[in-house]
């Protein structure tokens, strides 16, 4: 089976809690990620999307939230105080709350090979599982796209429950790194996993475009539209 030309394009991202009214935070996510009216403005078509349960103690993706909620409120996180004294405060309402590893095939959809496609993404979503293990991490679900330019995949993952660590809530040691962390990620990844989907590892950087933000690419391309009526 051939490779599809392209780069190779991972990514891990964490979110708050919050509404879905409120742009990037665990209700936004979970509503854009499920094509719930109101927040699938950047469709081209109808949707189409899967979502499987992994490993996650919840049945339903809809009690994510609430199980969040109830995780993060027993949390206790160790901290130190100035004289360096160690103690275990509450998790801050705006911690992060869930983690997002999002990975794409640079193939379009008229391109489609359902066969890759799974190959692709249970080898990731099991490269993912050994590289999260070690911080205590858990993946609840994954959510397979098909209705955008590329098939891609979100897997969506929290520290393990309360009762299977010491009652920390701390997702910044996977999703708030620096540069270089992030880098070594995605060399690893390629060296294991990604050089049997993707030719490169990365795109030249003359090669590279300003990331759009997700609103301002909506409003292009409504602009566009608009443009282009009869």
């Amino acid at each position: 089976m051939s490779k599809p030309t392209g780069y190779q394009f991972i990514r891990i991202q964490g979110f708050p809690r919050g509404p879905a009214s409120k742009r990037h935070t665990v209700g936004s996510i979970l509503a854009e990620g499920l094509r719930q009216p109101g927040h699938i403005s950047h469709i081209p078509g109808k949707p189409h999307y899967e979502l499987e349960r992994l490993d996650s103690p919840l049945e339903v993706v809809e009690e994510l939230p609430a199980w969040l909620n109830e995780q993060m409120k027993i949390a206790r996180n160790k901290s130190k105080r100035s004289d360096g004294t160690e103690y275990f405060r509450s998790v801050r309402k705006d911690a992060l709350a869930i983690g997002t590893v999002i990975a794409s095939l640079p193939e379009s959809m008229s391109e489609f090979n359902p066969e890759r496609y799974k190959s692709f993404s249970e080898c990731t979503t099991e490269w993912f599982k050994d590289f999260l293990s070690p911080y205590e991490m858990l993946i609840h679900f994954r959510l397979n796209h098909f209705d955008e330019e590329h098939p891609h995949f979100h897997l969506w993952f929290t520290p393990q429950p309360n009762e299977k660590r010491e009652f920390n809530w701390s997702l910044t040691s996977v999703c708030a790194q620096g540069r270089q962390f992030y880098h070594d990620l995605q060399k690893r990844f390629f060296s294991e996993v990604g050089y049997q989907f993707f030719e490169e590892r990365a795109k030249p950087f003359e090669d590279r475009k300003p990331r759009t933000s997700r609103w301002h690419a909506v409003k292009q391309r409504d602009a566009i539209n608009l443009s282009t009526r009869p």
